[in-house]
This record gives C-alpha cells, structure tokens and sequence, in this order.
C-alpha cells in the first residue's frame, strides 16, 4: 500500500507492477490479462467499500471517491481530487476527516478498505504470477 500526498489528489494507491512483470523471462500476455483484471477489479472494490466507509454527513466526500489508472493498467490509486472540492466552494477537506483534528476524531476509509482488500489482491496475484510461473516452466511461454 502506498499512500501519497500531492497538491491535487489525497489517495491509496497499487503501483510499479510493471516491473514485476519485467522480472520473468518472458511474460505472456494471458499474466498480463490477469494482473490487470485483479487491478481493475481491486480498484472498483476499493472505491465500493471506501464509499461505504466514507462518513455521509453531506455525502460529497463519498459521493467523490475516485480511481486513476496507469497507462499500462498494472497500477491504481483510489482517493479524492481537490479540483472537484474546489469547483464545488469546498475547501480540500478528506484529509481532516481521514485523519482527524484535534477537534475531531479520525474517521477513515481508504486505510481500512485496503486493510480489508489487501490480502484479497495479494492472492490473486499470487496465484495469476505462479500460474506464469508454471507455463515457464512447462515452455508454454
């Protein structure tokens, strides 16, 4: 899990699958498949249950959740844009909410909807990398 800080975007993130894949001999397009399907499919559920968490006091929050994409698919980040607080007169607020004030206790959901999917994510990978590994080792690759 990472999470990142930048002037536009609060958000939890999967990246640098890419050099996962470069690390086989040779890397075939049905693991490649796999791998962004198991990011696609992380990345919607991630946004489901971060909605679900997300407290709904105005509902905008939640109502914003996003997912962004690499270009080639094999990495995500979940989180919220502030040019979409900022449009609609809000200040860029998620990150009090996620991590409290001292006026205001922390009431996360992008933290707790990875701890959830985390463990999900890494078996599915794992079984999309050893299945890779065995058509390597048969010569199907």
């Amino acid at each position: 899990m990472a999470s990142i800080y930048n002037a536009l975007h609060f958000e939890l993130g999967i990246r640098n699958l890419d050099a996962l894949a470069v690390n086989f001999h040779h890397v075939d397009d049905v693991l490649q498949n796999e791998a962004r399907q198991v990011v696609a499919d992380t990345a919607a559920d991630t946004v489901s249950l971060a909605f679900l968490l997300c407290p709904k006091r105005t509902q905008f929050m939640a109502d914003h959740i996003k997912a962004w994409f690499t270009a080639s698919g094999l990495g995500f980040e979940v989180g919220w844009d502030a040019t979409d607080f900022i449009e609609a007169g809000f200040a860029f607020y998620p990150y009090f909410v996620e991590f409290g004030t001292r006026f205001m206790s922390a009431q996360p959901s992008l933290g707790p909807a990875w701890d959830q999917l985390q463990q999900q994510f890494r078996e599915r990978m794992s079984c999309a990398l050893g299945a890779a590994v065995q058509r390597l080792n048969e010569g199907s690759l």
